[in-house]
């Protein structure tokens, strides 16, 4: 082997200096690795934590997603069947009565009268009802 200026060394009678050296490369290497696979297990421990944040999150929306169904849920079926929640201020359906067609018919004229801002009763009463009159 030769250094640096190109002389040749003996490698026996440095060997304990060489080994100590090589021991050294192979203890740095061996704390990269472990350094290396730490980081590793710290970046699946990051992303398994990511994951289930994401997942809870994920279940959490779903379940608010079916509590609203259920309620919207509820709802309709308390309009169908002519009932209204408690605490209604008189505009909701509570005069539509029980039998489901009354309340569908009900609801229609009192969609259209909001819609057209008039009220279909007192204009059909007024064209037949001013015929009825006369004869």
């Amino acid at each position: 082997m030769l250094d640096t200026d190109g002389r040749v060394i003996d490698m026996d009678r440095f060997k304990s200096k060489v080994n100590i050296i090589e021991q050294e490369f192979r203890s740095v290497e061996a704390e990269e690795e472990q350094r290396r696979l730490e980081e590793e297990h710290m970046r699946r421990r990051v992303r398994r934590k990511r994951y289930e944040a994401l997942e809870r999150a994920r279940k959490q929306e779903k379940m608010q997603k079916m509590r609203q169904d259920r309620k919207i849920r509820a709802q309709i079926l308390r309009v169908s069947r002519g009932v209204t929640p408690t605490g209604d201020s008189g505009g909701g359906l509570s005069g539509l009565g029980s039998r489901p067609g009354a309340s569908r018919s009900r609801l229609a004229m009192s969609a259209s009268t909001g819609i057209l801002g008039i009220d279909p009763l007192s204009k059909a009463e007024g064209l037949y009802g001013a015929r009825n009159r006369t004869k």
